[in-house]
Order: C-alpha cells, then sequence, then structure tokens
C-alpha cells in the first residue's frame, strides 16, 4: 500500500478541517503570518499528493514545493516560541482577560493546533517519502552545472524565507507580533533557523542512497507495481 500517499491525503484533510474549525471558532485572522501559511501549507500538500499519480509533477513538487513545505512549518513554531517567550501577552491578547471573546482554552488549543502540531504533520510526510524524494532530487542535483547547483541550493536555503519577507511587505509584522525586539532583529533569528533546518534537508536528501526503484518513482507507482505483482501472484496460484 502507498502509504504516502495516503499519509499525505489523510493530513491535508485533517488541516482542512482545522481551518474550518479555526473559521467556525472566529479565530481565524488571515491578518496573521501563522494562519496565512498555514492555509497554504495546507494547500502544499494536497498539491505534493496530488503530484504522486505523475513522475512529471511529483519530481517538480518534490524539488521546488517541499522545501518550503518544510521550511515555512518549522521555522514558525520556533519563531513563535520566541515571540511568545520575550511577549506572553501575545498568547492571551484575544482572550476574556484582555477583553477578547476566547477562553485560555481555545487559545492554547488554537496555538499548538497551528504552531507546534504542523512540524509532527510536515516531518511525518516528509519521513514517509523520504526515499521517494532522495530519488527525486538528489539525481537532479548532481546533473546540474555548478552554477545551477548554487542556485537551486540558494533557492532550497532562502524560499522558505522569501515567504516570510513577502508577508511582511505586505502586513505590518511589528504590530502583529510585538517582541520587543527590532524588526530587523527577527528577521535575523528567523533566517538563522531557515538556514539551519534548510541544510539538514539538504543534507538528508544528497547524503546516502535511496531504495526505490525505477519502477516506483512515485508512492503511486509503487502501489500500482505491488498490486499488479499481488494480481500476478494470485493468477499463477490459481
Amino acid at each position: 500500500m502507498s502509504y504516502p500517499y495516503f499519509l499525505t491525503a489523510g493530513i491535508a484533510t485533517y488541516r482542512l478541517i482545522v481551518i474550518v474549525g479555526l473559521i467556525v471558532w472566529d479565530a481565524f485572522d488571515p491578518h496573521y503570518f501563522t494562519y496565512i501559511n498555514y492555509t497554504l501549507v495546507s494547500l502544499s500538500l494536497l498539491l505534493y499528493m496530488l503530484s504522486m499519480r505523475s513522475v512529471t509533477l511529483f519530481h517538480l513538487a518534490s524539488r521546488f514545493l517541499i522545501p518550503v513545505i518544510y521550511g515555512t512549518t518549522l521555522y514558525v513554531a520556533i519563531a513563535i516560541t520566541v515571540i511568545v517567550y520575550l511577549n506572553d501577552w501575545m498568547l492571551t491578547r484575544n482572550s476574556y482577560l484582555n477583553g477578547g471573546g476566547m477562553s485560555i482554552g481555545k487559545l492554547n488549543t488554537g496555538n499548538i493546533l497551528v504552531h507546534y502540531l504542523p512540524v509532527i504533520d510536515v516531518l511525518l510526510v516528509l519521513l514517509m517519502s523520504f526515499d521517494y524524494l532522495k530519488a527525486a532530487i538528489k539525481p537532479f542535483f548532481y546533473s546540474l552545472s555548478s552554477k545551477r547547483k548554487i542556485l537551486y541550493a540558494l533557492y532550497v536555503l532562502l524560499g522558505p524565507f522569501a515567504v516570510l519577507v513577502l508577508y511582511m511587505v505586505n502586513f505590518d509584522f511589528a504590530k502583529n507580533y510585538p517582541t520587543g525586539l527590532a524588526t530587523w532583529e527577527l528577521l535575523l533569528i528567523t533566517l538563522f533557523v531557515n538556514l539551519f533546518t534548510e541544510m539538514l534537508l539538504i543534507l538528508g536528501l544528497l547524503l546516502g542512497e535511496h531504495n526505490v526503484q525505477k519502477e516506483s518513482r512515485t508512492p503511486i507507482h509503487a502501489w500500482y507495481q505491488s498490486g499488479a505483482v499481488t494480481s500476478q501472484a494470485h493468477l499463477h496460484s490459481g
């Protein structure tokens, strides 16, 4: 069975349900990067799952979508930890205590759902399809010219960070996430976290070998292949 396909489908569906729940709770605020990124990553996971039906699309999603999904999810979790540590009012500003309309329990649950559980979601998807990602990215990377290797490495390293910068161009980051730090200081922390986590991803994908057969170039191909083998075994046994 193609575990990566069904796992990704399940996680993407669960995340979309969470978004609907947050909207019903009146807890979804599109002015905050957290909610924008959660929605974008959820839709990206859905696209990644659908791409498993096509080798070309799967390779494109693996090479250009997965690094951004992984990077933004991890640095959001780490950045929000730093932000709340520096200004715990961030965690309670919409609560009854501060004239808001939500209980501490709902705020805490929402905080876990959109900041920390996504790390588990994305790492599970990454780990379950890691051999397929390695098979899609490693040969591609080594086939590039030196200049294109550098450009692709820069994309992987800085692509997730560019999403945050794009948000900051369009929204008042300092107002939405007050910390006492200058915006450039928080950007520097986020950039460092982003570079560190993306370097781990690059090393994981480029070192070592994968166990994917040529006929099983995506999880769906592997599933079809195993199904065909099983069917043939039944025919021969009959």
